[in-house]
Order: C-alpha cells, then sequence, then structure tokens
C-alpha cells in the first residue's frame, strides 16, 4: 500500500541521515577534514551513488513486503560475499588466495545459516527439510520481498567494489559521505513530498 512506501522512504532518510552524520564526524575527527582525492574518486562515486539509491530502496521494500516474512529475506542478502569475488575479478582484477575462498564459503554458508534458523523455527516448527533450507530460492517466483531481496543483494554486489575504488582513491570517511548523498537526497524528497518524515511507525 501506499503507506508502506511512505515509511520505507522517511526509514531511508532516517538510516542515510545518521551515515552522513557519522561519517562527516569521523571525517573531521580522525580525517582532519582531508580533501585529498586521487583520479578515478568521482567516477567510482558516482557509479556507488547512484546504484545506492536503488539498493536502499529495495532492501527496505524486501524488509516491508507484506507477502513475505523477514526471515526469508535477510537470508538472501547474506549470500552477496559469495557473488562479491567473481564481480571483483571482473571489476578489479582481484582475486582471493584458496583460504580466502574456503572463508568466503564457510561466511556465507554460517550466517546464511543462522538466519534462516528464525524462519525454520517460526514456519516448520524447527524441523530441517532441504526445502524449508532452501525456501528463499524457491519461492523467488512467488514471493515479491524475496525478488527485491535478490535485486538489493545484486547490485550491492556490484556497488561495493566501487565503494572500495572511492574509499581508496579518497578519505574512507568523506567517501562514506559522499556515496551515500544521492540515496539520502532522492529518499528525503519522496518523504518530504509524501509528509512522512516524521511518521515512521
Amino acid at each position: 500500500s501506499d503507506d508502506r512506501k511512505l515509511d520505507e522512504a522517511a526509514l531511508a532518510t532516517w538510516r542515510m541521515f545518521g551515515v552522513v552524520i557519522t561519517g562527516l564526524l569521523t571525517w573531521g575527527f580522525i580525517g582532519n577534514f582531508s580533501t585529498t582525492m586521487s583520479e578515478g574518486f568521482w567516477r567510482a562515486a558516482a557509479v556507488t551513488g547512484f546504484l545506492n539509491i536503488f539498493i536502499t530502496i529495495f532492501m527496505l521494500k524486501a524488509l516491508g513486503a507484506k507477502d513475505t516474512d523477514a526471515s526469508l529475506s535477510v537470508p538472501v542478502m547474506d549470500t552477496t560475499p559469495a557473488a562479491i569475488v567473481f564481480l571483483s575479478w571482473l571489476i578489479l582484477g582481484e582475486q582471493p588466495t584458496t583460504s580466502g575462498y574456503i572463508g568466503i564459503l564457510l561466511l556465507v554458508l554460517g550466517t546464511y545459516t543462522l538466519n534462516i534458523a528464525a524462519f525454520v523455527a517460526k514456519v516448520h516448527k524447527g524441523h530441517w527439510t532441504l526445502r524449508a533450507y532452501l525456501a528463499p530460492f524457491l519461492e523467488l517466483g512467488r514471493k515479491q520481498g524475496i525478488r527485491f531481496a535478490f535485486l538489493a543483494a545484486g547490485i550491492g554486489c556490484i556497488s561495493i567494489n566501487f565503494d572500495g575504488i572511492s574509499a581508496r582513491t579518497a578519505n574512507p570517511f568523506l567517501a562514506v559521505t559522499i556515496v551515500v548523498m544521492p540515496s539520502l537526497l532522492v529518499n528525503f524528497s519522496r518523504a518530504v513530498k509524501r509528509n512522512t518524515l516524521m511518521q515512521l511507525t
């Protein structure tokens, strides 16, 4: 419903506002307001800033979807490290060692299992089956929230590589502040237009 969209816009606005304030304070106290930037910063910041708009919107839609329990959406987002490895190789030319691959695999499986456990306990009364374990993937075609979760995770896998470039080519605290500004401004305008900035529910 429209009310849910209004709440999503307001929630995203306050979330990004907190990130910006924290980034600015840290930039000042630790980064000494350094504005030194290397070549490639603005291009990377523009790409990830644009992608962050959609990540934030899709993530909040995934968690707020009426047809999908959050316990199904959250595990999907935990699969991103596996995809990030492949995309980092394509975008940055970076490739982990064998032990790195093993660590990433264990991280993905561990976090996924911990989060899917809430769904298994709630829906399947704690009875573990392969179908229950793979529920987010099996329900992809039927649950809108899961589709939004996959969109947020997929775009996030691309964005994080450009986040890395931004942090390497400028003060990382300033970089964080800059790359979240587009998401803040877009969601702020949505919340103001719908008069929900102060109406979080």
